[in-house]
């Protein structure tokens, strides 16, 4: 473990409460987890993700880490999943690992694609820190949705392939449902879906797109 840290953004929750570190807590001991965990509490000052990764890398940076593993705080993590992980940070050609993520009906939901390229969701992937300077960070025009999109539409672009564990955690993905979706978070994706589609010059596929859903609504 002492090559990673963990960053794991809890959003008005006490820490306890998270089931991320409930099942980390479980799989590594207290020293040990102390020594490769970053916890960024955003209940009190909202930076989003993409300001909470950027932090969480350069204390990583500071501390000599090699990588960093990015957390929900809902994410149930696996014995299995420390393994695989274990095992493929040693491989010197991978640089991004990320696990299959399903909902609770087994829908598979990460990796997935968009205009052409893989794009997997930020919960528990991993990324080598050499990796994200490679990239410029994680970009704060997307300070929470669309941002795992263009990090890997960033990865896409300088070749870096994203190495797919052979393990499958459950994910709560909280867009999955618009019903339960806030009007402004809802606005909030559309911007940033917006903002993704210009940023990678598909704005004519994200028309017909938006055509699209327009005529189902009819």
């Amino acid at each position: 473990m002492r090559d990673i840290l963990f960053i794991l953004v809890i959003y008005q929750k006490a820490l306890s409460d998270s089931r991320a570190y409930q099942s980390l807590s479980r799989l590594i001991d207290g020293e040990s987890l102390y020594e490769c965990l970053y916890v960024h509490d955003n209940s009190n000052h909202n930076q989003y993700l993409a300001t909470a990764y950027n932090e969480g890398a350069t204390i990583a940076r500071k501390q000599g880490k090699k990588w960093i593993v990015l957390l929900d705080d809902d994410m149930y993590i696996t014995q299995d999943y420390i393994t695989q992980l274990l095992m493929h940070i040693t491989h010197p050609s991978y640089q991004v690992i990320a696990p299959k993520l399903t909902n609770q009906q087994g829908k598979l939901l990460s990796p997935t694609n968009r205009y052409g390229i893989k794009v997997v969701f930020n919960s528990a992937m991993a990324i080598r820190l050499s990796t994200l300077e490679q990239i410029g960070g994680f970009c704060q025009r997307y300070p929470l949705d669309y941002l795992d999109y263009y990090t890997c539409w960033q990865l896409h672009l300088h070749g870096i392939d994203i190495t797919m564990l052979d393990v499958s955690l459950g994910h709560q993905l909280s867009v999955e449902d618009y019903a339960h979706v806030t009007a402004d978070r809802y606005t909030s994706i559309l911007q940033a879906e917006k903002q993704f589609a210009h940023d990678t010059g598909h704005m004519g596929r994200y028309r017909l797109q938006l055509l699209g859903r327009r005529r189902t609504r009819l």
